[in-house]
């Protein structure tokens, strides 16, 4: 038998290649392909001329439900066309459908933990995930790091959140690389340049081993608290070893992946971290920080660092650097858990045993 779900599908907003949109494009396609264990998904849109099973709303509907709750506290509800058996928000939001089993994706708890490194406002936050904790929904997480934490922070029943971990296929080399760029002559920092993601340290790391390659920065400009921190970052980057690329298209993320002589990605707080995951699939080396969410999540594969000691990110890179050329890491058997089947079984087996608790208002 199978399980009729729905999905949010917001699109105003989510033009930059976000961890959480591609969790929730992932997401989608999981269950679509996998028609043995979901039926076809309906989705909560604000797309026009959506495809399938759809329930279209006001281009303003998702923003409207956030300023709902930051007025209410409460939050905004929803009742599909159509019924089904659950509704999987991809990440908390303050909205709610009626007549099904509500559950939320936790991507990490990092407002809470912290909040220097979120543009979520922490209090808000946690009013959100009490709120969404009271009203009865179920939790997918994607590292047992966050779960533990989400039990920590609500005191649910246990039974309500499951670690999923999260769909990962490897990256394609079918773009082309920027121009300027050569395979193997660059390592890579991907992903939202913020302080969070430990940007200056690894800059001076890099330019410290002397590696007589380019280090390329690819991401959208994230969250910075301090104006003279952001424009320090952009006095250490300017010089012409040092490519500083924008948010760019999946597939040419995908290429400057599958290209770079390893990813560097020695960040102070993820939830999951999927660059290096998608870059060891790839045989990519990385470089990523000592945590307990890299050791889960990584385990052996990657090369792991104090975030904190540039010198043991620099002593990394080096080691990198000076490894045979064309020389790919072997993908350790762990990592099977992040491939499509086994997140749709871990998918279904969590869907089956929330429905089983039978909460639905």
């Amino acid at each position: 038998m199978t399980v009729r779900v729905a999905l949010d599908k917001r699109s105003v907003g989510w033009g930059q290649g976000t961890g959480v949109r591609r969790y929730r494009d992932r997401l989608r396609q999981c269950i679509e392909r996998h028609d043995d264990l979901f039926a076809p998904p309906q989705s909560l849109t604000d797309e026009i001329g959506a495809d399938g099973e759809t329930m279209r709303v006001n281009a303003r509907y998702f923003a409207d439900a956030q300023k709902w709750f930051t007025l209410t506290g409460r939050l905004r509800s929803v009742r599909l066309d159509r019924p089904v058996d659950l509704f999987h928000w991809s990440h908390p939001m303050p909205m709610w459908a009626k007549g099904a089993l509500n559950v939320v994706t936790v991507h990490d708890l990092i407002p809470i933990r912290q909040p220097e490194y979120s543009a979520i406002p922490s209090g808000r936050f946690r009013r959100l995930l009490t709120a969404l904790a009271e009203r009865g929904a179920c939790f997918t997480c994607v590292s047992e790091g966050v779960r533990d934490e989400l039990l920590a922070f609500t005191g649910i029943d246990a039974r309500r959140a499951i670690c999923t971990w999260q769909p990962v296929e490897a990256p394609r080399a079918v773009a082309s690389l920027p121009a300027g760029l050569e395979r193997g002559r660059y390592f890579l920092l991907l992903g939202s340049v913020e302080p969070r993601k430990n940007v200056r340290r690894a800059v001076e790391a890099w330019r410290a081993a002397k590696t007589g390659v380019k280090l390329v920065i690819a991401g959208p400009d994230g969250h910075w608290t301090d104006r003279r921190d952001r424009a320090a970052f952009e006095r250490d980057i300017a010089s012409p070893d040092i490519v500083r690329l924008p948010w760019l298209g999946d597939a040419v993320v995908e290429r400057l992946t599958v290209d770079c002589r390893a990813l560097l990605m020695p960040s102070l707080a993820e939830g999951f971290g999927l660059p290096p995951v998608e870059a060891l699939m790839a045989g990519v080396p990385v470089i990523a920080s000592d945590s307990p969410v890299s050791r889960e999540v990584l385990g052996a594969a990657a090369a792991l660092v104090d975030p904190r000691d540039a010198a043991s990110i620099t002593g990394a890179i080096v080691r990198v650097n000076a490894a045979a050329q064309g020389m790919r890491t072997p993908l350790p058997a762990m990592f099977e858990r992040y491939g499509e089947a086994a997140f749709a079984a871990r998918l279904r087996l969590a869907y089956d045993r929330f429905l089983q608790l039978g909460e639905r208002n």
